[in-house]
């Protein structure tokens, strides 16, 4: 970020405050409606504030960078080289450095505390889970799976709106709150799903763990990737003028938050990773045209296997017509 603006902070800020109402609003939804399978919610909504934080952080060392930048040229055109220069040169070499050592020491151990700290709520919480007999139903869980709905709606659109503002100047961290929004979206559904069958008396004692279940597995692997993402980025190969892109960004939900199709979002995280064009390569475009069309073979081939019946030795078989 080279010029000096307020606006990633302000953003920043914008989505730490909504997710951290979200996060609490969710919290209440648990408690209210005995909801455990809003948990992973919670743990994504409060995961996406401190990614906000994490970009504020970023936003201010870049702005405090850009304005001793500005101020050394302005000096510069003033004075040209003086002896005073060289002490707002010393200002700027510090903030640079700051920046620097910021991104460099800072970021790496946040994610890999961020990946512990996810893990070490969400592990205990799993097991807990599986030494329950039984679990409490929501005494009046129509109000809540309403709230849960809308607080699924609202986060998409926080979402879709801080994903877009990341490709803004300056804004580029944003993206991993962002991402992390749509998912705790996604959780956010799957408990007001659970809340709705259970006032209809669908599944009723067992909908909300089997929920739970799926939205922690899936918390798992983001924490996963967020250990493993240091070293993954430590060995990647770079390439000359790419993008600056943050660690924690989540490369499994890159490929569902970033618009242009799964296709290429995929394609461009390979590109990222191994550091040149995987995607022209002829059987990378080959793959693309036809992994659809071969997917859909497959799911008619295993329909129309529904149509054979193998009958066994000793049993008899009733042909219809």
């Amino acid at each position: 970020m080279n010029e000096v603006s307020t606006r990633p902070r302000n953003l920043s800020w914008a989505a730490m405050v909504f997710s951290l109402a979200l996060g609490l609003v969710g919290i209440y939804i648990m408690n209210t409606a005995n909801c455990s399978a809003m948990i992973p919610g919670v743990i994504a909504a409060f995961a996406s504030v401190l990614l906000a934080f994490l970009a504020f952080a970023r936003a201010h060392f870049a702005q405090k960078q850009a304005v001793e930048e500005e101020a050394a040229a302005d000096y510069r055109k003033a004075h040209g080289k003086t002896e005073l220069f060289d002490d707002a040169d010393d200002a700027l070499r510090m903030a640079t450095r700051a920046n620097m050592q910021f991104v460099k020491y800072f970021v790496p151990f946040f994610t890999i505390a961020m990946g512990l700290v996810i893990l070490l709520i969400s592990l205990p919480t799993w097991f807990r889970w599986n030494r329950m007999e039984a679990f409490a139903v929501a005494p009046k869980p129509l109000p809540m799976a309403i709230l849960a709905v809308c607080c699924c709606i609202a986060t998409l659109i926080a979402g879709s709106f801080f994903v877009g503002a990341s490709r803004n100047k300056g804004c580029r961290w944003l993206r991993p709150s962002g991402a992390w929004m749509f998912m705790a979206g996604f959780l956010y559904l799957l408990s007001g799903i659970a809340l709705f069958l259970e006032y209809f008396d669908k599944a009723r004692l067992t909908i909300d763990i089997s929920m739970a279940r799926v939205g922690m597995v899936l918390i798992f692997l983001l924490a996963i990737e967020l250990l493993v993402s240091f070293v993954i980025e430590f060995y990647r190969p770079r390439l000359p003028g790419e993008e600056e892109r943050p660690l924690p960004e989540s490369r499994l939900l890159a490929l569902f938050t970033e618009p242009g199709g799964m296709a290429r979002n995929v394609a461009a995280s390979l590109d990222y990773q191994f550091g040149f064009e995987v995607s022209e390569a002829w059987f990378y475009r080959f793959l693309e045209r036809t992994v659809v069309p071969l997917f859909l073979v497959m799911v008619l081939a295993f329909w129309l296997q529904t149509c054979v019946v193998v009958v066994e030795v000793e049993h008899n078989g009733i042909r219809e017509v």
